[in-house]
C-alpha cells in the first residue's frame, strides 16, 4: 500500500542523481512532491511524476530563496509532511594547506548551512501542524575520513550532528529528523567517471560493488514514512559495508 497517500513532500536537490530517484519515488508512493533543484533538470520530474510532483527553482546556498522556498511549497500545497534535504556539492584531490577558502565556504554554503536553514524554516511549519519527517543526506564522509576532501567531509559530519540535535529539540514536536548516509553510490557524475576509477571505488567497498540510487531512495522513503515512527536521531549507512570496516 502507497506510504504517502494525503501527504506533501519537499525535496532539494532532486535534479539528478540520488535527489531524483528520491522525488520519483516518493510520487510513486503517493506523495504530492515539490522537488526543487538548481537548474532545468528538475522540470523534467513534472512529467515523469504523473501529475505528482510540481518542479521549483532554487539555490540552498541564498537563504532569502530558501525562505521563499519554503513559503511556496505552503503556499501550494499547506503543509510539508516530510522534508528530504538532500541538496548538496563535492569536491576531492585537494589537500588542506591548498584547499581555497572561496572552495571551503562554498561547500558548506550548501551542504551544512543550506542544510541547517531549510531545516530552519520547515521545522516552523512543522512545529504548527504538529508533526513531520526529516531525513538529511549525509554520506559515508561524514563518519570517516577521506584524503582530500575536507571541506565535504567536516560539512557533511556537521550535518550528522545537527541531524541528532534536531532529533531531540523537535521529539516533543512530534518531529522525527533522521539522516541516510551513502557510500559508492552510481549516480550520473559516477557513471561518467573512468573505468579505473569505478573499479577503485568498488575495491575500497567489501560488497564490491556501487549502490543504486533506488537502493538510497528506498531507505530514504521508509526512513520519512510511518513505519519509521520509533525511528529518530538515526544515521544509516546505505554503504555496501564500508562503515562496518
Amino acid at each position: 500500500m502507497p506510504r504517502f497517500i494525503g501527504k506533501t513532500a519537499l525535496v532539494t536537490g532532486a535534479g539528478a542523481g540520488i535527489g531524483r530517484a528520491v522525488a520519483l519515488r516518493l510520487a510513486g508512493e503517493g506523495a504530492e512532491v515539490f522537488a526543487v533543484s538548481r537548474g532545468s533538470k528538475v522540470d523534467e520530474l513534472v512529467e515523469l511524476g504523473q501529475g505528482r510532483i510540481a518542479a521549483y527553482r532554487a539555490d540552498v546556498s541564498d537563504p532569502q530563496q530558501i525562505e521563499a522556498m519554503v513559503g511556496a511549497c505552503v503556499t501550494d500545497y499547506g503543509r510539508i509532511d516530510v522534508l528530504i534535504n538532500n541538496a548538496g556539492i563535492s569536491h576531492g584531490g585537494t589537500p588542506i594547506h591548498e584547499l581555497d577558502v572561496e572552495l571551503w565556504d562554498r561547500i558548506m554554503s550548501v551542504n551544512l548551512r543550506g542544510a541547517f536553514l531549510v531545516m530552519k524554516h520547515t521545522l516552523r511549519v512543522m512545529m504548527a501542524q504538529r508533526g513531520g519527517a526529516i531525513v538529511n543526506m549525509s554520506s559515508v564522509g561524514g563518519r570517516r575520513p577521506s584524503v582530500g576532501s575536507a571541506a565535504y567531509i567536516v560539512g557533511k559530519a556537521g550535518l550528522n550532528m545537527l541531524t541528532q540535535q534536531a532529533a531531540l529539540e523537535y521529539v516533543a514536536h512530534g518531529i522525527r529528523v533522521n539522516a541516510v548516509a551513502p557510500g559508492m553510490i552510481l549516480t550520473p557524475m559516477v557513471k561518467g567517471a573512468s573505468e579505473g576509477v569505478i573499479e577503485w571505488k568498488k575495491s575500497i567497498t567489501p560488497m564490491q560493488r556501487l549502490g543504486t540510487v533506488d537502493e538510497v531512495a528506498a531507505v530514504t522513503a521508509f526512513l520519512a514514512s510511518d513505519e519509521a515512527a520509533y525511528i529518530t536521531g538515526a544515521i544509516y549507512a546505505v554503504d555496501g559495508g564500508r562503515c562496518a570496516e
